[in-house]
């Protein structure tokens, strides 16, 4: 029988019927687990480049990484929203200015569709964009984990924050691999807030605000 891209396909149905489960708690580092996430990731980009993030099991997830950047960016932040997808962040996120970057040609081609003078979207590789300018909130939404070193890559970012700016980090907290990846990041700086945040399909997030020790001068 020939799959469809409705619905979740066969190989994303065994890992997360299968692989997933065992993933869950075995000890597998992030740099093993990274081909299968991968392909998760492969996988939902041709479905329809991370479209189900709009489902309402995603909404809690979005309501506290919304209210941490108002809460520690200040009332109209300038938000950087690394691993934006079709950007919906920043829907009823109140900003200066925000700014979203996202690997995903398709992603962005749909998120650029809400662009104005106060908004951009920008195909960029997350482990390699340079910022031209400084942010108050610095979003890693969702990203990390498909990144080869996740910590050096979150590391480089904190010289383009603003004078007391924050990162904040959205991290899907299932797995083993992510769950020390979340214990690694620490190095970021002191954390200002934490949430678990879980919905009723079986899905667990770790939301995160770090501030970094030596903010820039």
């Amino acid at each position: 029988m020939e799959e469809t891209l409705e619905g979740p396909t066969l190989v994303q149905r065994a890992i997360r019927s299968t692989l997933l489960p065992v993933a869950s708690a075995a000890p597998v580092p992030h740099r093993l687990a990274l081909g299968m996430l991968l392909r998760d990731n492969a996988l939902e980009l041709e479905r329809d480049a991370w479209g189900r993030l709009w489902d309402l099991g995603e909404a809690p997830r979005y309501a506290v990484v919304r209210d941490y950047c108002q809460r520690f960016g200040g009332q109209e932040p300038a938000v950087l929203d690394v691993g934006c997808a079709q950007g919906i962040l920043r829907c009823d996120l109140r900003f200066g200015t925000y700014a979203g970057i996202d690997l995903s040609e398709h992603a962005i081609a749909r998120a650029q569709a809400g662009e104005d003078d106060r908004t951009t979207f920008t195909v960029a590789d997350a482990a390699t964009y340079v910022p031209a300018r400084a942010f108050d909130v610095i979003v890693f939404n969702e990203c990390l984990y498909y990144l080869r070193d996740p910590v050096a890559a979150a590391q480089r970012y904190v010289e383009h924050l603003a004078p007391g700016g924050v990162i904040v980090i959205s991290m899907f907290d299932r797995l083993w691999a992510m769950r020390r990846l979340l214990r690694r990041l620490r190095v970021l700086g002191p954390v200002a807030a934490e949430a678990q945040i879980a919905n009723g399909q079986g899905a667990r997030w770790t939301v995160r605000v770090h501030r970094p020790a030596g903010p820039p001068a």
